[in-house]
């Protein structure tokens, strides 16, 4: 089950360490110095706020050189007199191990302060902090990751309402409330977020939580496709979006699937999937995924296996993203690796780890880059390497995603192992 959370969630990044508003003017006009100067006077004197944005400049290395250690010193300051927002990136600083040790009872502490005291922020980290520890098998706790991510969502950051939808949207957190993860994805696609616009379409264009209606669909896909959002642009030009006759739509995919047309088996799958055009069936839709992907249609194969993942055959699911994988489908190759990284539903197993990282990296998956760079700097699964630690860390910081699986960031590392220095 949670290999197919991880396809579902590749996108959820950290929340990053943030000033909150009441940066000086001289750190608004980018005069650095003179912030760092005025900060560290008033924080000599005990001013919460000033040390806890002396910390930040520290962590940024904005007006002095960085320092992490000091950047926790005047953090775990401001956080110990009160200050939210230090709290929430004292929490952070413990996470991440960034000028301490990796913590995290103290981060699940800190954040916990700061979110009780109705910071966003700091409740969407918590909801994280909570899911993270689950699917890192280290006892987080997806009850209370439900619960911050909710509050957090409650006071209208359309990023957090979206997010929260997408939790919503998985068995894992209950039985499946079609019409409330689609509402969370209207209050942020209302306020103009892309990934809620194209989530938003998809429930109009199948009827999940609303009332099916095209036109409504195609006007959410719009708003997407015009942000760029890829997938929102391909909705609109596919068959799906222009054909208004489901039936008729299903019956003319079957005559195709049945001639062994490999796009048109894949489609008939989902239609059967969603129960779109006919009866919902998994059956039907797992017997037409597998006739497309034994011809090697790469995202039947990635759909095959997350629903054997689902019906839980994992033998089924892992043979199935080995042969994604094997035809470079990063999403495959990356749950792959986590699987064999973890132990879950596999011996645990560092290095074929390392090995799907690297086809991963290779790729030029900036997480697997990152997630190889922390392997090597480590020696896990691999001969310790700093030189080719550096290489990758480099790759990543070049290339940069969201990156959710790693509990640290390519400057983080670069900065714990000295890799200038390689």
């Amino acid at each position: 089950m949670k290999a197919l959370l991880l396809t579902l969630l590749l996108s959820i990044g950290l929340t990053g360490i943030v000033f909150a508003d009441d940066a000086s003017d001289a750190y608004q006009n980018k005069d650095f110095v003179t912030a760092f100067n005025e900060y560290q006077q008033r924080a000599e004197q005990g001013e919460a706020k000033a040390q806890r944005n002396l910390g930040l400049l520290y962590i940024r290395g904005e007006g002095v050189e960085k320092n992490p250690k000091e950047a926790f010193k005047w953090m775990k300051k401001a956080a110990v007199q009160g200050d939210s927002y230090a709290q929430y990136n004292l929490g952070k600083l413990y996470y991440d191990g960034l000028g301490t040790l990796n913590d995290f009872k103290s981060a699940l502490k800190w954040t916990t302060k700061s979110a009780e005291k109705g910071n966003a922020d700091a409740q969407y980290y918590l909801g994280f902090l909570y899911w993270r520890e689950y699917i890192s098998s280290e006892g987080g706790d997806t009850k209370n990751s439900l619960r911050w991510y909710t509050k957090a969502a409650e006071q209208g950051n359309p990023y957090h309402q979206f997010r929260l939808g997408e939790m919503l949207s998985m068995t894992l957190f209950g039985k499946i409330d079609t019409k409330v993860y689609c509402e969370w994805f209207k209050k942020s696609a209302k306020q103009g977020y892309a990934d809620a616009q194209f989530e938003l379409a998809k429930c109009y264009e199948y009827g999940w939580g609303v009332q099916k209606d095209p036109k409504e669909a195609i006007k959410w896909y719009t708003k997407a496709a015009e942000q760029g959002n890829e997938l929102a642009q391909s909705a609109l030009s596919s068959s799906i979006t222009s054909i208004e006759d489901d039936e008729e739509e299903a019956r003319l995919l079957l005559i195709d699937a049945k001639k062994g047309d490999a796009i048109a088996q894949y489609e008939l799958a989902f239609l059967y999937f969603v129960g779109r055009g006919v009866a919902k069936d998994n059956n039907e839709a797992i017997n037409w995924y597998k006739k497309a992907a034994e011809q090697g249609h790469i995202e039947s194969q990635l759909h095959l296996a997350d629903t054997y993942m689902n019906i839980e055959n994992p033998e089924e699911a892992m043979k199935w993203y080995r042969k994604a994988a094997y035809n470079d489908n990063v999403t495959a190759n990356t749950v792959l690796a986590n699987q064999y990284r973890y132990g879950w539903d596999v011996p645990r197993d560092l290095k074929e780890a390392a090995k799907w990282f690297l086809k991963g990296a290779i790729l030029g998956h900036s997480d697997s880059q990152l997630e190889l760079g922390i392997f090597y700097a480590n020696g896990y699964g691999v001969s310790k390497d700093l030189s080719e630690a550096k290489y990758w860390i480099k790759k990543a910081s070049e290339n940069p995603n969201q990156f959710f699986f790693a509990k640290t960031t390519p400057e983080e590392v670069w900065n714990e192992f000295e890799l200038w220095k390689y």
